[in-house]
């Protein structure tokens, strides 16, 4: 999730950035175009950074109109597997629109990550799941509730902080592409969905112990929501100039 929302910041907010010093665990990208793709970027592969510019520069030939971050906001169970939820970046054309999905695969002996990028068809999900819009306000409401749950249900002020810190972020004024930025930062700030350990794993308990566990459930759900939406909205900013 956040190389595929670095990776259409990049492209909507130029100058890019060093992917390859900023996510050092990924040893290799892949970029595979579908097979309506006879030419020679039918597939590119190799180190992060320069197989990225390859990859802008190969959209830019093919007359790319836009590019999107698209992510569910519905699908919160999903969240803590790797690949375990349809996102991905939405690239349209004059005559058509693709979805580039990845595929991470860690690699034992190199100790880092391969990431596979496949492009394909773009069908309409049946539910609208992948609108976005600025939710700094809601977000700051959101933060503030979970805040005070954490709190609420005991041993859990670390994710209190989390929240706490999370919110802070949205409290100066902003605007523009810094704006952006930071709704992107807030929502990587807040990130507590994960496995054994996370909030996911440990909250539920101790919020039923105190007989708090629909509204746990509830502001968790909006919680995954409210990220995606702040993703989508950061890291989808109207194009300023194409890369170099």
């Amino acid at each position: 999730m956040d190389l595929s929302c670095r990776l259409v910041q990049g492209f909507t907010m130029p100058p890019g950035e060093n992917l390859s010093a900023l996510m050092p665990f990924v040893g290799e990208i892949v970029f595979a175009f579908d097979s309506s793709a006879n030419d020679a970027d039918a597939q590119l592969s190799g180190e992060l950074t320069q197989t990225v510019k390859l990859w802008y520069r190969a959209l830019l030939r093919k007359r790319i109109q836009t590019m999107r971050l698209m992510l569910p906001v519905n699908q919160r169970v999903e969240a803590p597997f790797l690949n375990g939820f349809r996102q991905g970046i939405y690239t349209s054309f004059a005559d058509r629109a693709t979805l580039w999905q990845a595929n991470w695969r860690y690699d034992s002996v190199a100790k880092n990550w391969r990431v596979h990028y496949q492009q394909m068809n773009w069908s309409p999900p049946t539910m609208d799941c992948y609108e976005y819009y600025d939710n700094a306000d809601a977000f700051y409401t959101l933060l503030t509730q979970l805040n005070k749950l954490a709190l609420a249900i005991g041993g859990h002020d670390n994710f209190a902080h989390i929240f706490q810190r999370a919110r802070q972020m949205l409290e100066y004024p902003a605007s523009g592409n810094t704006h952006r930025r930071r709704m992107i930062a807030v929502a990587k700030s807040a990130w507590v969905l994960g496995g054994m350990g996370s909030w996911n794993d440990i909250a539920p308990w101790a919020a039923q112990q105190i007989g708090r566990v629909s509204e746990y459930e509830t502001l968790t759900s909006d919680l995954f929501k409210h990220i995606q939406i702040a993703l989508m909205y950061g890291a989808n900013a109207p194009s300023s100039r194409p890369p170099a």
